[in-house]
């Protein structure tokens, strides 16, 4: 993967915002991957699964549309054939006229996860306006 996280930073609720992510197959022989994510999810993947050519690289595009002002975080497990599973951790921060959250960042997610290292869940905080 072209990286281990993406943020898409603050979007308005109700806003469609992608990003795109990389894959390389560094192997001589084809890759199948499949992203385990839900298609529900504030997140979702153009492609979740898919086979990657003999040395070559793909894409995916990623976009997030988050329904309620909160910090999204999902950390996305993606299985390769023949390799060890890898992750993105996909982080977001929705707002709207009355309501705008702190924004999440990679920093957060990492010193959470220190502290939880098994969690894969999506994770949303609510932020109540005051």
């Amino acid at each position: 993967l072209s990286t281990r996280g993406i943020n898409f930073g603050s979007v308005a609720t109700g806003t469609p915002t992608s990003r795109v992510l990389y894959i390389r197959n560094h192997a001589p022989v084809p890759a199948s991957y499949d992203f385990q994510i839900d298609p529900l999810d504030a997140f979702a993947i153009s492609r979740p699964r898919g086979v990657i050519a003999p040395a070559t690289t793909a894409h995916v595009t990623i976009t997030f549309t988050g329904p309620t002002p909160a910090n999204y975080w999902r950390r996305v497990p993606c299985l390769v054939t023949d390799a060890e599973p890898l992750s993105v951790d996909l982080l977001a921060t929705a707002f709207n006229d009355k309501s705008r959250p702190p924004p999440l960042e990679q920093r957060h997610v990492d010193r959470w996860a220190q502290r939880a290292p098994t969690s894969h869940a999506l994770h949303v905080i609510r932020h109540k306006p005051k």
